[in-house]
Formats: C-alpha cells, sequence, structure tokens
C-alpha cells in the first residue's frame, strides 16, 4: 500500500489530522535531543493547522523541520556562551586573582570549587559579578554569534514562507473548491434537454 493510499486510515492522534510517515524523520535529530518533543511538536503544528491534504502534509512537515532547527540554534547560542564562561573569566576575575589566568579559567570551567569561589571573591572585591564576565564572553564570541542570529533569521523566513505558502494553497483549494460547487449547481438547477425519443416521427405526423 502506497502512502498516500494510507493517508485516510492514518488519522493523528491530535484532532483526527492525518500525518504523512517519512515526511519528518526524527533521523534528523542531534544528540541530546528529544524524540518525544519532535514527534509532539509536529502533533501540535499539525492540530493547530489541520493539514487537508498531501501537500498540506509536506508543507506543515517543512514548518515543524524549520522551527525544530531554529529552536536548536537558539540552544546552540546559549550553550556556546556558557561553554565559553570561562575566557570571560580569565579576561575579567584572573586579574583579581593571585594566580595566572589560564590556572584560574581552567579550574573554574572544570568546576574547582575553591577556584569558584575565588572568581566570586575577586569579582565583589573590584565591584563586578558574573554579568560582566557572561558581557565579555558574549564580546569575544560575537563574530559566531552574529552568524548564528543570521542562521535564525534564514530559518525564520524559510518557515514564513512555508506558512504563507500553505495560505496560499488554501486559497487555490478553496477557489477550485467553489467553482467545482456551482458547476455542480448548474447541472442540476439547468438540467440539459432529453433529446426527442422520434424526431422522425414527429416530422412525418406534421406532414399528415
Amino acid at each position: 500500500m502506497s502512502d498516500a493510499s494510507r493517508i485516510p486510515a492514518l488519522a493523528s492522534r491530535a484532532g483526527g489530522t492525518a500525518v504523512l510517515p517519512g515526511l519528518v524523520d526524527p533521523a534528523a535529530l542531534v544528540a541530546g535531543e528529544s524524540r518525544a518533543d519532535f514527534e509532539a511538536l509536529h502533533q501540535r503544528i499539525a492540530a493547530c493547522v489541520k493539514p487537508a491534504d498531501v501537500i498540506e502534509e509536506i508543507l506543515v512537515a517543512d514548518v515543524v523541520l524549520l522551527l525544530w532547527e531554529a529552536l536548536r540554534l537558539r540552544r546552540v547560542k546559549a550553550r556556546l556562551l556558557e561553554a565559553t564562561t570561562y575566557r570571560g573569566i580569565e579576561r575579567i576575575a584572573s586579574p583579581y586573582c593571585a594566580y595566572p589566568p589560564r590556572y584560574v579559567s581552567e579550574n573554574w570551567a572544570r568546576g574547582h570549587r575553591r577556584t569558584m569561589r575565588l572568581v566570586e571573591k575577586s569579582l565583589a572585591s573590584a565591584g563586578l559579578t558574573m554579568e560582566h564576565v557572561a558581557a565579555h564572553t558574549f564580546v569575544v564570541m560575537l563574530d559566531t554569534i552574529e552568524r548564528l542570529d543570521r542562521l535564525m533569521a534564514a530559518t525564520e523566513q524559510r518557515r514564513s514562507a512555508a506558512l504563507q505558502e500553505i495560505d496560499r494553497h488554501r486559497a487555490v483549494l478553496a477557489r477550485d473548491l467553489r467553482r467545482a460547487v456551482e458547476e455542480a449547481e448548474f447541472e442540476v438547477v439547468v438540467p440539459a434537454m432529453p433529446p426527442d425519443p422520434d424526431p422522425a416521427g414527429a416530422e412525418a405526423g406534421g406532414g399528415a
């Protein structure tokens, strides 16, 4: 049985929306991402849009993938800043510590409690906080962050285009449905005249 022929039997768990198998591949997930969250997002969007045919199923799948990609990029941005905070520590906090900057930043990154307390104390003595460290980390990673922001913007534009395509497809579908209804109504209201069953006999009778 083909995918297309199985659509009616594959009613979604969300509002009876059909979900065409294989359109959204969980294999596209990267390490650490939840397949359950991915599928739940797909179901929620499908329930909201209620795709009416295979074309809309494909467009919904595009929207799901693009939204998931945007969420992934946001997480990447946040994790990047977390993972590179040690660079801000090395630049901002280390000058106020009695240890080499690299030693302080590396031990802080390893979660060395004594070093972490030392960093907090050193920052406080200089009237600084971890927000100052985060600000410097942001500046250090600005080029990478800007690239991520551009990727997110491009992903959002593609998602918006997919949503607009759904609207356009539905407008065309509605127009075609209206035309079909009008043609059907015309055929019912103005049926074709039946042919004369005996045109020759009618002519002969008229001659008599």
